[in-house]
């Protein structure tokens, strides 16, 4: 008769049970290798996409505020920039104006004071938008109500409140002029978006995840200011942003987000003419 700690084979119940609790103890060994590996390939995917996310917003903002006051003379009744300062520590936001991609047309004939003008070209030019229009004499600022193209004297604008004089075809030059703004979003307190507005085109999201926009103002004389009196003596803007991950993270402390801060430091090109 065998014993019963011994199989028909020869193998001892005890090898068995030693045998089954080492494949058992391998197996949880390898379940929690694969699982963390999982998780810090999970976490370093947020991380690497909460940077590339605060970078490309970064350089939008960068290219939008080193354009401004393009096309935007100073003392002209409109201030190229606008800083909104958040108080107590709150997000910043900012209003942009320029003529961002450095388009101008002629008039197609003289222009008295009237809400519709005649122009050469309208490309470039929007309903809600707003159009400069000088001459050696000085400008003006309308905003655009409609556009007709193809007219039988080129393309008509119209603008809500007629010019205020002549301005003659041989000397006067106008372009069209965007309203750009930029602050954050808390409509999902969980997922705070950096928004970017034009006006006359709406608001579009241009990164996810951003809890924190703040902006400072290098002045002519070397201070630093949250909220210059005067724009004219702004020679470079201060940017801030802090980004965090999609998700939280139970194990790593906190509230669970990661971080990463971004800043930059640009020189409006056209501030200082």
């Amino acid at each position: 008769m065998s014993s019963i700690w011994r199989s028909d084979r020869g193998t001892t119940m005890a090898e068995i049970l030693i045998v089954l609790l080492v494949m058992g103890i391998l197996t949880t060994a390898m379940a929690k290798f694969f699982v963390a590996q999982n998780r810090l390939s999970h976490v370093e995917e947020q991380v690497g996409f909460m940077q590339k996310n605060v970078r490309s917003a970064m350089e939008v903002i960068v290219r939008d505020v080193m354009n401004c006051g393009s096309g935007v003379p100073l003392n002209m009744g409109i201030d190229p920039l606008i800083p909104g300062n958040g108080a107590s520590g709150s997000p910043d936001s900012i209003v942009i104006m320029a003529n961002f991609d450095y388009q101008y047309t002629t008039l197609f004939h003289d222009e008295g004071p009237d809400n519709n003008q005649h122009v050469m070209d309208a490309t470039g030019f929007y309903v809600g938008g707003l159009l400069y229009i000088e001459d050696f004499n000085g400008g003006e600022f309308h905003t655009i109500t409609s556009i007709t193209l193809g007219t039988a004297k080129g393309d008509q604008i119209t603008i809500s409140n007629p010019l205020s004089r002549t301005f003659y075809q041989i000397d006067t030059i106008v372009s069209p002029i965007a309203r750009v703004s930029y602050g954050l979003s808390w409509t999902d307190p969980d997922h705070p978006s950096l928004v970017r507005g034009v006006k006359g085109r709406g608001a579009k999201v241009l990164a996810n995840n951003i809890e924190d926009l703040q902006f400072a103002y290098i002045l002519k004389d070397g201070t630093e200011s949250a909220q210059p009196a005067d724009i004219a003596q702004v020679r470079m803007v201060k940017i801030m942003m802090t980004a965090r991950s999609d998700k939280q993270d139970c194990e790593f402390g906190g509230d669970g987000y990661r971080r990463r801060a971004l800043e930059s430091l640009v020189k409006p090109r056209n501030l200082d003419l």
